[in-house]
């Protein structure tokens, strides 16, 4: 087996296995696993730390201590038509969502309104505050999966040209495992979605390995993981919290996440809380977590 093979394997067996360690360590501690924590107010655990930190760790260290010739870990800004590839990734996801949710506008399913619910932040609020987080969660994400998944994949020499994004994302996709059955408890699991969890889960590894085909084409072209944190945060906050906040549903039915599984995007929680009356009217999304949390893909 070759020094790259090796090296994915074990870069696969670290990353999978962080997030059930960290949940190993939170059951050790006396913290509550499935606690809400992934989608609450909450600080986190230490056990996410570790789901988050213990494969980025564990890549440095491969790439320190177990040479590869797989190249470098894409961490430069100096590459070729750079301006055209941050203004590209950057509109990316915005115009996915512009279509996502008109089509929703155009269908009769979801309906606009400029003005925050009673209590809720106002758009410029709410994008502000989820990307604090992102800011710092994404950048050590795409360092793990693509600026060390994808990179170790492709010197596999596998036939191809996109299976090493597919081994990449296959990881990537595990790696969220813990946090989905586990660290989100049930009643955040309806927040995040209306389908069963059997359904759900194959629908986001589905949307995780297109995005992490868009991402890792994006960082082999380029030579650098930076526009795939653009894309990234872009997917995840940047049009989320500027069109999943003001959507609502005006069908008196189940809140409606248009921008689920749009090329690869998901939300994550939402307003806990729906009023009763008449017409059911839930308030509109929002993104609860402060900006030391690191948790939620």
């Amino acid at each position: 087996m070759t020094r790259a093979r090796v090296n994915f394997v074990l870069f696969a067996a670290a990353a999978i296995g962080a997030g059930w360690l960290g949940l190993a360590l939170d059951r050790f501690t006396g913290e509550d696993g499935s606690n809400g924590v992934a989608f609450s107010e909450s600080q986190g655990t230490l056990g996410q730390l570790v789901f988050i930190l213990g494969p980025a760790i564990a890549a440095l260290g491969l790439y320190l201590l177990s040479r590869d010739g797989a190249g470098r870990l894409g961490l430069t800004l100096r590459f070729a038509s750079r301006t055209k590839w941050f203004a590209l990734t950057a509109a990316f996801y915005p115009a996915v969502s512009l279509v996502a949710v008109g089509s929703g506008v155009a269908a009769g399913a979801v309906a606009w309104s400029a003005e925050p619910a009673t209590g809720r932040p106002t758009l410029i609020a709410a994008t502000i505050s989820v990307l604090a987080v992102q800011l710092i969660k994404n950048p050590i994400e795409e360092f793990i999966f693509r600026g060390y998944g994808t990179r170790t994949a492709a010197a596999l020499g596998l036939p191809g040209r996109l299976t090493p994004h597919l081994l990449a994302g296959a990881v990537w996709a595990a790696w969220h495992l813990p946090l989905y059955l586990v660290w989100t408890s049930a009643s955040d699991m309806r927040l995040v979605t209306s389908l069963p969890t059997a359904l759900f889960l194959p629908l986001l590894f589905a949307g995780l390995m297109v995005a992490a085909v868009l991402y890792g084409e994006v960082r082999m072209r380029t030579g650098s993981i930076w526009p795939g944190v653009v894309m990234h945060t872009r997917r995840q906050r940047g049009h989320h919290a500027a069109a999943a906040q003001r959507a609502r549903d005006v069908h008196g039915a189940q809140r409606r996440d248009l921008l689920t599984g749009a090329v690869g995007g998901h939300r994550d929680g939402a307003d806990r809380n729906c009023r009763s009356g008449p017409h059911l009217r839930c308030p509109k999304f929002t993104q609860p977590m402060v900006a030391h949390r690191l948790t939620s893909d």
